[in-house]
């Protein structure tokens, strides 16, 4: 396996697959995947920090990003599957690409779905599993739009069963905060068990978003 990480370190277009019966960790230093497939039930874990150009595909088990940073370039995308997802206490995934007027835009299938009629411009998306808001559940995004201001929008935020972290999913709500998790808004929103998503509209700018029911009535 060491050999074929090694093999397709430049190789434009092929495809890097994890799998086995144990765990494993990408270990490699200095690559930069076209398409890395996840397919260990066992759960596979980063040892440095990794760039995907094309796919990150979770297609079994988990990736835990071990407090690593994963980024997915602007043309890049991330696929997953209910319980088949990247994890991590510490360590985000991370994307910057220009988006203009989105709808219903999924951006590079992080979870975190836009629409405005404004042109965000250049934006970058980081989505991390650390708990926020003293018990949160385990996701949240950082959404950084170069134009974020008078917006008008709505976030679908989608979040995965096995991150709720006991908190009672019909009655987790949108929560913000505007300096980086310090403190905290309940904002409210519609959660969507079957669909595991939350929808709130009117928002008038983005910053960091996670879900919690605590002080929820």
């Amino acid at each position: 396996l060491e050999f074929r990480r090694v093999l397709f370190r430049s190789a434009t277009g092929s495809t890097v697959e994890y799998n086995g019966t144990s765990g494993q960790t990408i270990s490699t230093a200095g690559i930069t995947y076209s398409k890395l497939r996840i397919n260990n039930a066992s759960g596979t874990a980063l040892a440095n920090n990794v760039t995907v150009n094309d796919s990150l595909i979770i297609q079994l088990g988990t990736l835990d990003l071990s407090g690593r940073v994963l980024t997915i370039s602007p043309t890049g995308s991330l696929l997953e599957s209910s319980g088949n997802v990247v994890k991590g206490t510490a360590g985000y995934l991370i994307t910057t690409r220009t988006i203009n007027a989105p709808s219903s835009l999924n951006v590079a299938g992080f979870g975190a779905v836009l629409t405005t009629a404004s042109n965000l411009g250049s934006t970058e998306i980081r989505r991390g599993h650390t708990v926020q808001t003293g018990g949160s559940i385990k996701r949240y995004f950082d959404i950084t739009p170069a134009n974020n201001s008078g917006l008008n929008a709505t976030l679908k935020f989608k979040y995965d069963n096995s991150e709720l972290n006991l908190r009672p999913e019909s009655s987790i709500k949108l929560f913000k905060s505007t300096n980086s998790g310090v403190n905290w808004t309940n904002m409210g929103g519609t959660v969507n068990t079957s669909l595991n998503e939350i929808t709130l509209s009117g928002l008038s700018s983005f910053s960091r978003w996670t879900a919690d029911s605590s002080g929820v009535n």
